[in-house]
């Protein structure tokens, strides 16, 4: 049965479930709405007229929505979280993936780990998957998938990798410490040598201990992780927050510092990494030195998270964060400092 609207020129109000929901020409979903009433296309209306209304149709085990927001086992979810979910819905899009993600995030028992990773997924190409919740991300290896540092640990498609959480610092502010570390593109990106190979790691984000100050979060320090394929050279996709995580995290990305290696056994009698793998030291290899040698037109094809870290910690540009215009006046501010 079709729902009562008017429709005119400029505005359109239609009552749908005893609710009226009224639009003007320019509102965001007023073509979308037109298009569906003029096509009769009546079961499309409720996702499009209100997210609150399409988000109901994907809830169930726990998840509710109560008084205009998302609710999992009683409790709301984070707001960022929250929104993203709602857009998805009115844009047709599923949002269990994010979904699965917070339930599992529900099981990470460090209230600062829980709240640094949305800092982590800022960054371009860090999806999550659709399939359960889990955070995709990359890795640098040697090309025998063996560690960096030590040699020992093996990194091949199919492999997990895990040791105990205890073991492991949640502070920021320390930089190298017991721990897997997986990252942004941007980060394995520049780690070891040029003959690195890079891989892709599924982190579950119960697994995730810490995103540490010192890589402008493109690192996360985690208790275990899973090798799901080499990385092609063409990033995942970006199904993550867009915002700008430089605010919070200031820390200096420093790839000279003396670092090592060491192992021992867990619980499970499996031997782990205890140190970050860093690039060797007395290198003069600067983790900035691909974006030194980059043109204006290969500047703009970066993404501008990794962009804004050039610019605060290899270029020294104060408020590089906060610089308006976008990407193609942060390029121009760049370039200014480059021929200096």
């Amino acid at each position: 049965m079709s729902p009562s609207y008017t429709l005119t020129n400029d505005s359109l109000t239609i009552i749908l479930d005893g609710k009226t929901f009224s639009l003007r020409r320019g509102a965001k979903n007023y073509d979308a709405a037109r298009k569906a009433i003029i096509e009769e296309k009546w079961d499309a209306l409720p996702s499009i007229l209100s997210p609150g209304l399409a988000i109901t149709k994907w809830l169930g085990g726990g998840w509710d929505f109560v008084e205009h927001f998302i609710t999992f086992e009683g409790e709301k979810v984070d707001q960022k979280l929250n929104d993203r979910m709602l857009a998805m819905a009115e844009d047709g899009s599923s949002p269990k993936g994010w979904m699965m993600f917070w339930e599992r995030l529900q099981a990470n028992p460090s209230w600062r780990s829980v709240n640094q990773l949305y800092a982590f997924l800022t960054h371009e190409g860090i999806p999550i998957d659709e399939a359960d919740g889990h955070i995709l991300a990359y890795k640098a290896v040697r090309r025998d998938y063996k560690d960096f540092h030590s040699g020992k640990f093996d990194n091949s498609p199919g492999v997990t990798n895990k040791m105990s959480r205890n073991k492991i610092s949640d502070d920021p502010n320390v930089a190298c410490h017991v721990g897997f570390h997986v990252g942004a593109i941007g980060y394995a990106s520049t780690f070891g040598s040029s003959d690195r190979r890079i891989v892709i790691c599924k982190v579950d984000p119960a697994d995730v201990v810490c995103v540490p100050y010192d890589a402008s979060a493109m690192k996360v320090r985690v208790c275990k992780y899973t090798i799901i394929g080499n990385y092609s050279g063409t990033p995942l996709p970006s199904t993550s927050f867009k915002e700008d995580a430089d605010e919070d995290f200031q820390g200096h990305y420093d790839s000279s510092v003396e670092d090592y290696e060491e192992s021992e056994d867990d619980d499970d009698g499996e031997e782990v990494e205890i140190r970050d793998e860093k690039v060797e030291v007395g290198s003069t290899v600067s983790p900035w030195a691909k974006f030194d040698a980059m043109s204006e037109d290969a500047l703009l094809s970066e993404v501008l998270p990794e962009l804004r870290a050039y610019a605060a910690h290899g270029l020294k540009i104060t408020g590089a964060s906060k610089i308006p215009g976008g990407k193609a006046a942060l390029v121009e501010r760049i370039l200014e400092v480059r021929k200096k």
